[in-house]
């Protein structure tokens, strides 16, 4: 059964249509001095009000793609378990410093990272990790907790003393959940 191109025609003018209707509700929003927030793009910035569902998984990303593009700081929403994992970053090396403020607004907390490179310019974390989700927690004892890069990097592991590095939780003897891998 054919169909004729009348139909076709007009369902690509109905879209048409609709197309129209929301370039012209957008053009009014601008002519009513609607602005648009403009988000900085050095350091890393997050607008305020957006929700983050894993913000060890955001944490990571953003360090991720700071690095990937050269930037010296990133900044994020401050939560007391970032805090505890920059904290592990830093005291294994793999950023520079940290700095907790409030933002230029004064409403809310955040975290400044200021990242660390190579002196040929290559970041220092290579690859980070999410390892357990919040549809898949990751448990392991002190004795299964993951060597990364036999031991050149690091696993994030939450334990009953508080958020540490592998190494010092296989020398204190105590698991937890594995956080996240840094290499």
């Amino acid at each position: 059964m054919e169909s004729s191109p009348s139909k076709h025609l007009c369902g690509f003018r109905q879209e048409m249509g609709r197309i129209r209707l929301a370039l012209a509700s957008r053009i009014a929003l601008f002519q009513e001095g609607f602005q648009p927030r403009i988000i900085s793009r050095s350091p890393i910035r997050l607008q305020v009000g957006t929700m983050v569902n894993d913000p060890i998984a955001d944490l990571l990303t953003r360090i991720r793609n700071a690095q990937r593009v050269g930037h010296r700081d990133v900044v994020m929403p401050a939560s007391k378990l970032v805090e505890q994992v920059v904290q592990v970053l830093k005291a294994e090396g793999f950023i520079e410093s940290y700095e907790r403020r409030l933002q230029d607004d004064g409403r809310f907390e955040e975290i400044a990272v200021s990242l660390k490179y190579f002196p040929n310019g290559k970041p220092m974390v290579e690859a980070c990790r999410r390892v357990s989700r919040s549809g898949r927690r990751v448990y392991s004892g002190s004795d299964e907790l993951p060597r990364v890069r036999s031991g050149l990097g690091i696993a994030i592991v939450s334990t009953s003393q508080g958020v540490m590095s592998d190494r010092e939780a296989r020398r204190r003897k105590i698991g937890g959940e594995v956080l996240a891998t840094i290499s």
